[in-house]
């Protein structure tokens, strides 16, 4: 089953890459497969984000800027057959966009200490994953 991470970057240090790097891990330990959006940015975006103290976006080049992430996020949550939360998601615009993307296609939504209890094998067999 795959799951796509969703979580607050913007606004927070190192646009908050250690948390999703602690859920994806904590997930793929649960046997998703997981898609974390900060993986899919370019490496030269990774190392500026990774850097930042403040998690502005004006320090992320124009070629990656927000339109360009916010397209790239609405493709990864169509791939994915569900949602997981992070905690302060509803901080996020972005995050809130792709809970609409979600619940538009039927694609379940919830937080991921619930994804990450129930197991892939267990989600799997309760809401029908492709994996």
């Amino acid at each position: 089953m795959r799951l796509y991470l969703a979580g607050p970057m913007t606004g927070f240090p190192q646009f908050n890459f250690p948390a999703f790097d602690q859920w994806t891990e904590r997930l793929r330990a649960a046997e998703y497969d997981v898609l974390s959006p900060h993986e899919a940015d370019p490496p030269e975006v990774q190392a500026i984000a990774r850097a930042s103290a403040t998690g502005d976006p004006a320090e992320i080049p124009p070629s990656d800027g927000p339109l360009v992430t916010a397209l790239r996020n609405v493709d990864g949550v169509h791939s994915c057959d569900g949602i997981a939360l992070m905690d302060d998601w509803y901080k996020s615009a972005g995050v809130l966009h792709e809970i609409a993307t979600a619940h538009r296609f039927r694609i379940p939504v919830a937080p991921a200490v619930m994804w990450e209890a129930l197991g892939a094998p267990t989600a799997n067999g309760l809401f029908g994953g492709s994996q």
